[in-house]
């Protein structure tokens, strides 16, 4: 009998607990109609909820033993100027149109105290010669970078503002064609390149709208790394078929190879979609990046500076859904 009073003692104090997972679907409903309407009404979200990308509706239940961490992604189009120079192939500079493809991922890790970021570029350039203007070359880049960064919040009364700063490590693959030498032995020139260096993310989140607005700024500057590069006058053939030409990879570091990637962007929020957490913004911004390599007799410039707009967006992985 005393452990049946025991037993029916314990119980009623566990079911006294509160228990997330136990309330019905009116009540979920309800909380998440009251954050809309602090959202509506301009209130500042703390950032434990703006990191969480939380979610309107019943169907989704989180984990309470790990924090929401939803990934933010975005795809956007740059359009602007680029200008390049390869006097591999001629002293001339060339400049024109330049249009780049970029995507990007980031996600604060387990713990709230790191976070990583992957950008990929692709980008093309069109440019004529500034000297005449009747010959045109075109350059190809695709680049892709991995960084890893500590990651600072503040939170005010405001505005809730973040720092990342850190190592990454970066790619760049592509090359340049010249149509005034297009019959020459080599009208154009490979490009490869990989490095170590620093990269940083600057984050403010204003609410202009009642919505959140983070306005976004990047940096990254590759400081030690490798590149390929011809001795000036080797032809590729010598290089790859004959494997006469001498060794074309090079150390690089800030004496030989500067480059520098910058973007400022904003996300300006769309109307809620169902199937994306948080809903989705459209992003605006400026890119700006220029290199410079001065690599065995052969100097390589490449700079374009692009009006960015495309789309961001935030979802929570698989694992934290549970029907």
């Amino acid at each position: 009998m005393k452990i049946l009073k025991k037993t029916l003692l314990l119980s009623l104090i566990l079911c006294s607990e509160f228990s997330p997972a136990m309330l019905p679907a009116q009540d979920k409903t309800s909380a998440n109609e009251t954050f809309e309407e602090e959202v509506l009404a301009g209130h500042v979200v703390p950032v434990e909820e703006l990191l969480a990308g939380r979610v309107s509706g019943a169907k989704s239940v989180y984990s309470v033993d790990e924090p929401h961490r939803p990934v933010t992604s975005s795809l956007s189009l740059g359009i602007g100027r680029g200008k390049m120079r390869d006097t591999y192939l001629t002293p001339l500079l060339y400049q024109g149109t330049a249009l780049d493809l970029h995507f990007d991922r980031s996600r604060v890790m387990r713990g709230l105290k790191w976070s990583n970021l992957q950008m990929a570029d692709l980008s093309f350039t069109d440019g004529d010669d500034t000297a005449s203007g009747l010959t045109s070359a075109y350059a190809l880049r695709l680049r892709y970078s991995f960084a890893m960064h500590k990651f600072w919040r503040f939170p005010t009364s405001l505005s809730n503002k973040s720092l990342e700063v850190g190592p990454y490590f970066g790619i760049d693959f592509g090359g340049n064609y010249n149509l005034r030498i297009a019959n020459g032995n080599n009208p154009a020139t490979l490009r490869l390149a990989e490095g170590f260096g620093l990269s940083a993310a600057a984050t403010w989140v204003c609410w202009p709208f009642g919505y959140p607005c983070p306005v976004n700024f990047t940096v990254q500057m590759p400081l030690i790394g490798t590149a390929f590069v011809p001795e000036y006058g080797a032809s590729y053939y010598e290089t790859f078929y004959l494997e006469t030409a001498p060794n074309e990879t090079t150390f690089t570091s800030l004496h030989n190879r500067q480059d520098l990637t910058l973007r400022l962007t904003t996300d300006v929020p769309f109307a809620v979609i169902p199937w994306l957490h948080n809903g989705s913004s459209l992003r605006l911004g400026l890119g700006y990046h220029i290199e410079t390599m001065d690599i065995n007799d052969i100097v390589t410039r490449y700079s374009t500076f692009q009006l960015v707009v495309g789309w961001s967006w935030q979802y929570l992985p698989y694992k934290y859904h549970r029907p």
